[in-house]
């Protein structure tokens, strides 16, 4: 019987500890169907929220799976002692835009491509320590596939228990001592500004947000170096401030740049903000590519279908959870001291109809 006035966290550990010791049980096969959480709540006397949550540790570790219309079935008994044996990939359940459809395809893909056994969890973030929490008891290699969603590293502090059993996609985690796999943006940002000048660009302007992740100020970085003596301060856009969505401080960041400085291509760090970005060029009168050649980063189906379809470095997804897998597999021996905390992934250039000649080159 369970005592209601224990704190609800040690209700609920306790209540999935106990569930635990029952599925691991001689009285239930892998395979079997489980009783109902309203059942398994009447007999430990909790409410069925507690065992709702503590089932949330259990499917994250892989320990039951839920069947839709039919069930919740024992997919493996617990073993702590178990060898690696795949990943368990975490995606945000709270959105389903292109960035996630194309991570989630990454993850199907070299499942199926390296023959590694992956499971896709739906969470959201306030989910994610549960899962950490569980991923840690039942030594589970975890990737929490996020790509650019900063949100995330309101759990870094879970995961610093065990680093090795955890990655993050697509974020930079490594200086919090968190193994992480994102795009080389040096190359990235070299690869299309070097495009970009031999299609005779001097004045390549650069839009990136003003997050604290690290991210703009490596894309800052990047893109004055592959500059070199056509850098000038007034050719780089951060975005403004503002509550309105990320399209909108896109349109109006460049919107009111068009005023004080002259560019003639524009590299923009995410599709989304090419989306407003482009929008505020048009607004200008500026054609896309004849005045203003534009290219981001992303190649999402924002950027493939757009009009004109948009030139850009596309970051590899597939490469970047094939390098999580192996990270997470060279980890797993050393879960307090990862030998490897960070892989950059190479990414590709995708051209496509964004990009013409300067318009400057073709008056000489």
């Amino acid at each position: 019987m369970a005592n209601n006035s224990e704190p609800k966290e040690a209700k609920y550990r306790r209540i999935r500890d106990i569930l635990v010791k029952i599925f691991n049980s001689d009285r239930f096969e892998i395979g079997d169907r489980l009783p109902s959480e309203r059942d398994l709540a009447a007999r430990l006397n909790v409410s069925v929220l507690t065992i709702r949550r503590a089932f949330r540790e259990l499917l994250a570790a892989d320990v039951v799976t839920k069947k839709v219309g039919s069930g919740t079935y024992l997919n493996n008994k617990l073993d702590l002692n178990k060898p690696y044996s795949g990943v368990c990939a975490v995606v945000d359940g709270t959105v389903n835009d292109s960035v996630q459809q194309k991570m989630i395809g990454a993850i199907q893909a070299v499942s199926v491509e390296d023959k590694i056994p992956c499971r896709i969890v739906r969470a959201e973030v306030a989910e994610m320590p549960d899962i950490i929490s569980s991923s840690i008891l039942y030594r589970q290699p975890t990737a929490l596939c996020v790509p650019g969603n900063r949100s995330v590293l309101k759990v870094l502090r879970e995961m610093q228990e065990a680093p090795g059993l955890f990655v993050v996609v697509g974020l930079r985690a490594d200086s919090r001592g968190i193994p992480s796999v994102t795009a080389d943006d040096n190359v990235g940002i070299k690869m299309m500004v070097e495009h970009l000048h031999s299609l005779g660009h001097k004045d390549i302007a650069l839009f990136a947000s003003r997050g604290k992740s690290g991210v703009s100020e490596k894309q800052f970085r990047a893109w004055k170096e592959a500059m070199g003596d056509d850098w000038r301060k007034e050719l780089f856009l951060p975005e403004m401030p503002g509550k309105d969505d990320v399209i909108c401080r896109a349109y109006n960041t460049v919107k009111y740049a068009l005023f004080r400085v002259k560019f003639t291509a524009l590299i923009c760090a995410t599709d989304v903000t090419m989306f407003g970005a482009q929008a505020a060029l048009r607004d200008h009168g500026l054609r896309i590519p004849e005045d203003v050649s534009i290219m981001s980063v992303g190649n999402t189906v924002i950027s493939r279908y757009n009009n004109p379809p948009v030139s850009c470095y596309d970051p590899d997804l597939v490469g970047h959870f094939r390098a999580a897998c192996k990270i997470l597999e060279a980890n797993f021996d050393y879960l307090q001291s990862p030998v490897r905390l960070l892989a950059l992934v190479k990414p590709q250039l995708v051209l496509r109809n964004s990009t013409a000649v300067s318009p400057n080159e073709r008056r000489q």
